[in-house]
């Protein structure tokens, strides 16, 4: 099912309602059919990954919070 709050739709994944098969295996076949279009959005997830959960940046939000705390 994957962490709700990390999975980004369209961004860094997908996400389908749970026991949603058909949707699944939507996206997988579109994702297989087009190897460019997989390539391209593997490249844009692990970007975004990245840029948004850095274990750094990850670490000095968690120290925001509790500073704030």
């Amino acid at each position: 099912e994957g962490i709700k709050d990390a999975v980004k739709n369209k961004q860094n994944g997908f996400l389908i309602e749970p026991f949603n098969k058909e949707g699944f295996v939507k996206i997988i076949n579109e994702l297989l059919k087009d190897g460019e279009k997989g390539r391209e959005f593997g490249i844009k997830a692990r970007n975004f990954t990245l840029e948004n959960y850095d274990w750094e940046k990850i670490a000095k939000k968690y120290l925001n919070e509790f500073e704030i705390m």
